[in-house]
């Protein structure tokens, strides 16, 4: 256990989770439980999958053969992604990414319920402890980084 890193998140609350007024195993259950929303780069075969669900390939086809130079563009570079054999996943954490999708989605390529079922591809919960690389937290642990 990195006391120092334990210690660091119970004194600060970067989050504001209210750890001075909670008991070692308040706070250790906190720093355990699973809040914290993680994107993860989705996988070229969920990408796929996803595709397959929604007609996406013919949605970003339609939108490329648009009149619409924003759509086209957009839709142009989506289909790049997908199809290029150099690209193994889609990071939808990254900013331009996930604005190109808002984008797909604002012009009527997407609706915004196919935009969730992609980016759930590469969404899960962790706990605080893991986000920021303590491992396992117990009041154990939590009495001594207080001490």
């Amino acid at each position: 256990m990195n006391y120092s890193k334990l210690a660091d998140e119970l004194t600060n609350d970067p989050l504001g989770r209210g750890y001075s007024g909670m008991t070692d195993a308040e706070a250790a259950n906190d720093l355990m439980s699973e809040y914290r929303t993680l994107y993860s780069p989705i996988t070229m075969g969920n990408i796929i999958r996803w595709a397959a669900r929604h007609d996406a390939i013919h949605s970003l086809e339609t939108a490329v053969a648009s009149g619409v130079a924003d759509k086209r563009r957009l839709a142009r570079a989506a289909l790049a992604m997908i199809e290029s054999p150099q690209i193994d996943t889609l990071d939808i954490g990254d900013v331009e990414i996930s604005g190109m999708f808002d984008a797909l989605v604002t012009l009527g390529v997407f609706t915004s319920a196919e935009q969730d079922d992609l980016v759930a591809f590469g969404t899960s919960t962790i706990s605080r402890a893991s986000e920021v690389g303590l491992g396992r937290v117990k009041p154990g642990y939590v009495g001594k980084a207080r001490a």
